[in-house]
């Protein structure tokens, strides 16, 4: 009979014999082919924004549904094969060895960012490396604005009735928990730069002391002038934060001329990163009166790296994200925002003819980019979005949302990961639904 002292060291020696026969991971198959993304040289911008052919290519690095054409991509954007596949096996060996011992990982901090991400994220939408940090999206950036600031009783906050809902939600939380107000300004679908300065400056009061825009809006892709009401904010002393969830890989901006105080952004839209990817830029002078949500003692008071501890996170994202930078070089922000806004154009401009059709969206390339949004008069939004889907497998966005002023419409939103092919049958699809109703 087998001891069980004998039992044990035998098992023992073979767990020993198999540590010492492991390889260590190699991630050879996952080196990126960056070549695929760059953009030709030798054309202007309209000719790229046309090229199919540069765009299919781009096209083909993404993983897509063939059950249906996704053209719902403001909440969400699709990442590169070359990305997510190398996400897929840092996660595994994160998850399977736990020694984060991987090179990839030696510059990652407990908090997923390094000095190497604040200085690429710096240096790509211009500002200095002491004033970004790394978030995991838009809402946990504004949400350390919103809680960090050090507000009192009745001090007024003025927002939009088109920002984003989840972010209101953060201030009238904090109206509930603390007394202060929210006041949220009417402004027109579609609106002019003039219309909305006009709207916010007479909506100042000697109590407002926050004032939170979109860079351009989720629900019908209105490009705010952000740079005049940054201008506006600073004559009276208010602090200007902008969600710019729809910002970064979608417009080309630079952080210190928008006049913001704060920015939050996601990277993982039009930036296309993998999930749980954004940011927090806040103005070196504006970075000591903000509280962190997860303060970390032994982090500087003085600089933006002190809003991004938040406890344990995984690396796999952070660890993708110089090569998601990379693939956002080598395409181009000027090239990325042009191939948008002839994609918005591509559908808008036949579907603006049909007097059925109301849009509220402008096609002014300085007032919107690939968002947009309309209702087909005598089809509810959501009955229409159900027809896409069910009859030509088409995915659309449905807005149904009284407290905005005549914001009940469907929208859509175009990507690269899009062909003029699928905009035509959006267009086919829309033109015998109206022929047919």
């Amino acid at each position: 009979m087998v001891s069980r002292r004998a039992l044990l060291a035998s098992g023992t020696s073979a767990i020993a014999s198999c540590l010492v026969s492991a390889q260590a991971p190699s991630f050879a198959e996952f080196e990126p082919h960056l070549e695929l993304f760059d953009a030709p040289n030798d054309q202007s911008q309209d000719q790229l924004a046309r090229n199919e052919g540069y765009w299919e290519r781009v096209r083909s690095q993404y993983s897509l549904d063939p059950k249906f054409v996704w053209l719902a991509n403001g909440p969400g954007g699709n990442a590169p094969r070359q990305l997510l596949d190398r996400a897929k096996a840092y996660l595994e060996e994160t998850a399977t060895n736990a020694s984060y011992a991987l090179p990839e990982f030696a510059s990652i901090l407990e908090s997923g960012s390094s000095a190497q991400l604040r200085a690429r994220m710096a240096k790509t939408f211009g500002c200095d490396d002491d004033e970004i940090a790394l978030q995991r999206n838009t809402m946990e950036g504004t949400a350390t604005c919103v809680y960090g600031l050090p507000l009192r009783r009745d001090d007024e906050v003025l927002s939009s009735v088109l920002d984003y809902d989840a972010c209101l939600s953060l201030w009238r939380l904090r109206e509930k928990r603390d007394g202060i107000r929210l006041r949220l300004v009417d402004v027109p679908t579609p609106a002019g730069d003039d219309d909305i300065i006009a709207a916010f400056a007479s909506a100042i009061t000697p109590r407002t002391r926050v004032m939170m825009v979109c860079h351009m809006t989720t629900n019908n892709g209105q490009i705010f002038p952000v740079r005049r009401l940054g201008e506006l904010a600073r004559q009276h002393g208010i602090f200007f934060l902008v969600d710019g969830a729809h910002g970064p890989g979608q417009l080309t901006f630079h952080l210190h001329e928008l006049n913001c105080d704060a920015y939050a952004a996601s990277l993982h839209k039009w930036f296309n990163a993998p999930r749980a990817a954004g940011l927090l830029y806040v103005r070196r002078s504006r970075i000591a009166e903000i509280a962190p949500l997860f303060p970390d003692a032994s982090l500087s008071q003085t600089t933006a790296e002190k809003f991004e501890y938040c406890g344990t996170v995984q690396y796999a994202t952070p660890a993708v994200l110089p090569l998601a930078f990379d693939i956002y070089d080598r395409t181009g922000i000027t090239n990325r925002e042009a191939r948008l806004r002839y994609l918005r154009d591509y559908w808008m401009a036949p579907l603006a003819k049909e007097e059925r059709i109301q849009f509220f969206t402008s096609a002014d390339p300085r007032l919107s980019c690939a968002i947009a949004s309309f209702r087909v008069k005598g089809i509810e939004p959501s009955k229409l979005k159900k027809m896409l889907r069910e009859r030509y497998g088409l995915r659309i966005k449905s807005i149904e949302e009284p407290e905005v002023k005549g914001l009940i419409a469907n929208n859509v939103a175009a990507s690269f990961t899009n062909s003029i092919g699928d905009l035509d049958r959006l267009l086919e699809s829309l033109t015998s639904i109206l022929r047919s109703t």
